[in-house]
């Protein structure tokens, strides 16, 4: 149970995205996220048939959460599990009622 969690250390890289600004079709820079002062803290679990939105800091408190995460930033890769309700990350083996 070592999912890949985005963290500050693998968010997204720091450039600038770029969409169009207007129906010229010009594009304008967005903000750059600050690679340490930008946290991305809200996961998306899923328990049984149910989505949590919880705060990771929260879950840090709990020593399987903790290795969860660290395991998960040893990982580098573009895996974006727990950021969005589409790919979240499954907690097997857990009731919603363990969970909460």
């Amino acid at each position: 149970m070592a999912p890949n969690m985005q963290t500050a250390a693998n968010a997204p890289s720091a450039n600038p995205q770029q969409e169009p600004s207007d129906s010229s079709g010009m594009e304008a820079n967005l903000p750059q996220r600050h690679t340490s002062f930008y946290a991305i803290t809200m996961i998306v679990l899923r328990v049984q048939d149910t989505l949590y939105r919880v705060d990771i800091r929260l879950l840090q408190r709990f020593q399987v959460f903790r290795e969860m995460f660290d395991n998960a930033g040893q990982h580098n890769t573009d895996k974006r599990e727990g950021v969005e309700d589409t790919d979240p990350i499954v907690l097997q083996g857990v009731t919603n009622f363990e969970f909460e």
